[in-house]
């Protein structure tokens, strides 16, 4: 669990990439995402960052990002949001959505030279958004 320090430090600041999932400790479905996000955490510790916020802790967070309902997984690259995946995946769902977006990622690297490189985010928000749809008529 990271504090809005951190998620402004360490993700947005350091222009990580990341999934990052705001919860409650009074919601049985953030605990299900937060049970998902630790398992994944730690899978994918070295590729990319995935926390959760408790919003009880950080409001003014959860304000400032809108977050109307429990969970709210956001999509972040490189210190960027791109993207609201909505609520509630399941494990299997949440590690296809990583492995597609690394996958995307890994292509664009390779593909991106100085000339494209704005285009790169504005891909990434396509990928986002196909990822969102899968997401949510799977």
């Amino acid at each position: 669990m990271i504090n809005s320090i951190f998620f402004k430090e360490e993700i947005l600041g350091k222009k990580q990439s990341a999934f990052v999932a705001f919860i409650a400790s009074w919601c049985a479905t953030s605990m299900l995402e937060k049970d998902v996000f630790e398992k994944l955490k730690e899978e994918y510790k070295d590729k990319i960052v995935i926390e959760c916020i408790d919003i009880d802790e950080n409001s003014e967070l959860a304000d400032e990002y809108n977050v109307r309902s429990l969970p709210t997984i956001l999509a972040i690259d490189e210190g960027e949001i791109v993207e609201n995946l909505g609520c509630f995946q399941s494990e299997d769902d949440f590690k296809d959505a990583i492995d597609y977006y690394l996958k995307q990622k890994e292509l664009m690297q390779f593909q991106n030279s100085d000339e494209n490189q704005n285009s790169c985010f504005s891909t990434l928000k396509g990928v986002y958004a196909r990822l969102k749809e899968a997401l949510h008529f799977h």
